[in-house]
C-alpha cells in the first residue's frame, strides 16, 4: 500500500494509493505543504489509545468484509491509519473498493477522492460504474472536474451534496510550470492538427476510431498537413502499452505524421503548439478546450455515451 504523509498549516494530510498519486503529492508540495513524520515517542506514547479505538473499531470492520481474508487486510490497513491518525486522506478517483470503506470505518477522518481523468467520457458515469458504487460503499466526499459531472450524478439519481469542483490537477500544474516558473514562455504554433491518442483496446470506440483514423490520414496526406500524434504510452513506464500503440500508430497512421511518446506533459505541449487538436472525449482533449485551444471531437461509434458535454461545431459525429 502506497502513502505518502504531509502536513499543511495544522493539518495531517495522508496520500493514499499509488494511482495518480504523483500529481496530488506535487499540488501539495507546490502549495506549501511538508512531508511528516511522527516521531517515534509520540506514537509511542499514543500506541495504547490508538489500539483501543481500533479494538473499537473491529465491529465495524467485519461489517465491512466479504471474507476471512478482507477483513483481516482491512483490519490491518485501519490499525496503520488509525496509528498515523491523519486528518485528511485523500486518494485518486479510479482506486480500489477497499478505500471507499475505510471512510465507513473510521468516520472520524475526511477522506476525499480526487478526480484525475474523466474516464473515457460520460461512459464512467451509467449506472455500472464504479462512480454509483463509490457513493453507495461512503466515500465522504468527491471532488471532480467540472460542473458538467455533477450533471450526471443528478441524472443517475445519486446524492451530489458532498460533490466539489476542484478543476483539473494535472492542467493546474502544467499551467504552473510553464507561466509560473518561466515567465517568459510562450506558445509557438508547429502544427497544423494534433492527434491526442486514446487506443485502449477495451474502449467501446476503438473499432470506430480505427477507421475513423484510416481515412483522416488519407485527409492529411491529400492536404499536406504537418500533424503530430500526442502517444498516451511511455516506452519506459508501460511497454507493452507503447508497443501497441506504436503498432497501431504505423500501421495507421504512421507516414507524414510525427509520433511523440508521453511523458509528463507531452500531449499538453503538442496541443497547445497546434492550430486544432483532435481526439475522441479524452481528459486531455477536454482541458485543451479549456486552455482555449481549438478541438473537434470525434464520435463515430454508435455510444451517445461518448458525446462531448457541449454540442457545438467542435463535435464530429459522421464524415465522408
Amino acid at each position: 500500500m502506497y502513502t505518502k504523509y504531509y502536513k499543511l498549516n495544522d493539518k495531517k494530510i495522508l496520500v493514499y494509493g499509488s494511482k495518480d498519486s504523483d500529481k496530488i503529492c506535487e499540488t501539495l508540495e507546490i502549495n506549501g505543504a511538508k512531508v511528516y513524520k511522527e516521531s517515534i515517542f509520540q506514537i509511542i506514547l499514543s500506541l495504547p489509545i490508538r489500539i483501543l479505538k481500533f479494538f473499537l473499531l473491529l465491529k465495524k470492520i467485519n461489517r465491512n468484509s466479504i471474507n476471512t481474508k478482507n477483513f483481516f487486510s482491512l483490519s490491518l490497513t485501519v490499525f496503520y491509519l488509525n496509528l498515523l491518525n491523519p486528518n485528511i486522506v485523500l486518494s485518486g478517483l479510479f482506486l480500489d473498493i477497499h478505500y471507499n470503506k475505510l471512510a465507513k470505518i473510521i468516520i472520524s477522518t475526511r477522506f476525499i477522492a480526487i478526480q484525475i481523468g474523466s474516464g473515457n467520457g460520460k461512459i464512467s458515469f451509467s449506472n455500472e460504474s464504479r462512480y454509483k458504487h463509490w457513493l453507495e460503499q461512503g466515500i465522504s466526499e468527491f471532488w471532480i472536474l467540472g460542473n458538467f459531472f455533477i450533471q450526471y450524478f443528478i441524472n443517475e439519481g445519486l446524492n451530489y451534496n458532498k460533490i466539489s469542483v476542484l478543476g483539473s490537477l494535472s492542467n493546474s500544474l502544467y499551467i504552473y510550470k510553464n507561466n509560473l516558473e518561466e515567465p517568459n514562455y510562450k506558445i509557438k504554433k508547429k502544427y497544423d492538427l494534433c492527434i491526442i491518442s486514446n487506443i485502449k483496446k477495451e474502449y467501446p470506440n476503438y473499432i470506430s476510431n480505427q477507421e475513423f483514423y484510416m481515412n483522416l490520414h488519407k485527409a492529411v496526406i491529400k492536404l499536406n498537413l504537418n500533424v503530430v500524434f500526442a502517444g498516451r504510452y511511455s516506452k519506459k513506464k508501460d511497454p507493452s502499452g507503447y508497443l501497441m500503440e506504436k503498432k497501431y500508430f504505423d500501421k495507421y497512421l504512421g507516414k507524414k505524421i510525427n509520433f511523440i511518446e508521453f511523458d509528463e506533459f507531452s500531449t499538453y505541449r503538442a496541443s497547445d503548439e497546434s492550430l486544432v487538436t483532435i481526439g475522441d472525449y479524452t481528459t486531455a482533449l477536454l482541458e485543451s478546450f479549456a486552455r482555449g485551444n481549438k478541438i473537434i471531437v470525434v464520435n463515430t461509434s454508435k455510444y451517445k455515451e461518448l458525446n462531448f458535454f457541449i454540442d457545438g461545431v467542435w463535435d464530429l459525429k459522421e464524415y465522408d
